[in-house]
């Protein structure tokens, strides 16, 4: 189970599937990737594009991504998160995980990076600790739900399977119906 969703996971990132913003820095006339028509894009415009795609034109010159992380944001982010009661989960910005990978990546060693890996690090333990206890609840409510990151929903819902076949295998139905 572990190795399937890690493979999933990586497999993701490395595909560039995920949508990301990106600003154009000229116009850009209107083109094919692999069967979808992208374009014409005017300058100064912002939208969403998948990574993949967005990396090559940024390396062409013709857009750049916004991201939107950076050490400052990490700190905002870990402080919202560590305010928040109980199980609840502080709304993290489409695509965090995937903008946080490429962020960490792309740092240099140093003072900054050891920062940055420590707050990402904390960031995703208080959160890998709520969703873990989440996945225990027989009902949580829709709104701790929806605060997820569409990574952490995933994980939640692996999490939850494995939880209650573990109940059902243990306690047996009657007994896992009551938890």
């Amino acid at each position: 189970m572990q190795t399937s969703f890690v493979a999933l996971w990586e497999l993701s990132f490395e595909r560039g599937e995920e949508e990301v913003r990106v600003i154009a820095l000229q116009d850009i006339p209107a083109f094919e990737a692999v069967g979808e028509i992208i374009g014409p894009i005017e300058r100064g415009r912002e939208l969403e594009m998948r990574y993949w795609i967005a990396r090559v034109l940024a390396q062409q010159g013709f857009i750049r991504i916004r991201d939107d992380i950076s050490l400052q944001k990490l700190h905002e982010f870990h402080r919202k998160e560590l305010d928040q009661p109980g199980k609840r989960l502080f709304p993290l910005p489409r695509g965090f995980f995937a903008a946080l990978k490429r962020y960490l990546d792309g740092l240099k060693e140093g003072e900054e990076r050891a920062r940055a890996q420590r707050l990402a690090a904390d960031i995703v333990n208080c959160r890998l600790r709520k969703i873990v206890a989440l996945a225990t609840l027989r009902k949580p409510t829709r709104m701790l739900i929806q605060a997820m990151a569409e990574e952490e929903a995933r994980l939640y819902r692996a999490l939850k399977n494995v939880i209650n076949c573990f109940k059902s295998a243990t306690l047996g139905k009657q007994l896992e119906r009551k938890s």
